[in-house]
């Protein structure tokens, strides 16, 4: 299945749409404007809610925890000393991330290698958008929570570096 995303780069309320190949959207991704912990919320397009993503600010690696509409949670941490790339475990699910994230090029997969999702961004476009591939279907809802959390990782690394220092803020607090 191919989807597309596409950020709302001038935002202030950190919007995201995925859609379909045929343009539909599928769901849509909002954050408050100002949160302690950056909660972001993940919704199908008819406004049910699929999960609630939240930083901790208190980590030393990019920490993320998601909370699924079906009550499980699943908490995304960055392995430390990867110089060349991400890499990435979501132990709850058995899966972990490889590949690119600030360029949007990586792979979602299974604890026996299979690939669940694989990203690749979109260069001639107007908006932020990159385009992703997903293998496995049955796992749609999960498989995009993980990827709207990695998407909030990007943004706080990406906010992170622009400030100047001294003047770090908490991750996913937009400020």
């Amino acid at each position: 299945m191919k989807l597309r995303i596409k950020s709302k780069i001038a935002s202030a309320h950190r919007k995201m749409e995925i859609t379909g190949s045929e343009g539909q959207v599928l769901y849509r991704v909002h954050s408050k404007v100002v949160s302690l912990h950056g909660t972001t919320f993940l919704t199908r397009e008819n406004g049910d809610e699929v999960a609630v993503i939240t930083a901790n600010p208190m980590s030393l690696r990019d920490t993320h925890r998601i909370e699924m509409a079906d009550g499980s949670i699943v908490d995304i941490r960055t392995e430390l000393l990867h110089l060349t790339k991400d890499v990435l475990d979501i132990d709850a699910l058995g899966w972990y991330l490889s590949g690119d994230l600030v360029q949007h090029n990586y792979k979602l997969m299974d604890s026996e290698g299979r690939i669940l999702a694989q990203a690749h961004r979109k260069w001639m476009s107007l908006h932020n958008t990159y385009e992703l591939e997903v293998e496995d279907e049955s796992q749609l809802d999960s498989i995009m929570a993980v990827l709207v959390a990695l998407e909030r990782i990007v943004e706080d690394r990406q906010r992170v570096l622009a400030e100047p220092s001294g003047n770090i803020s908490a991750p996913g607090s937009g400020q």
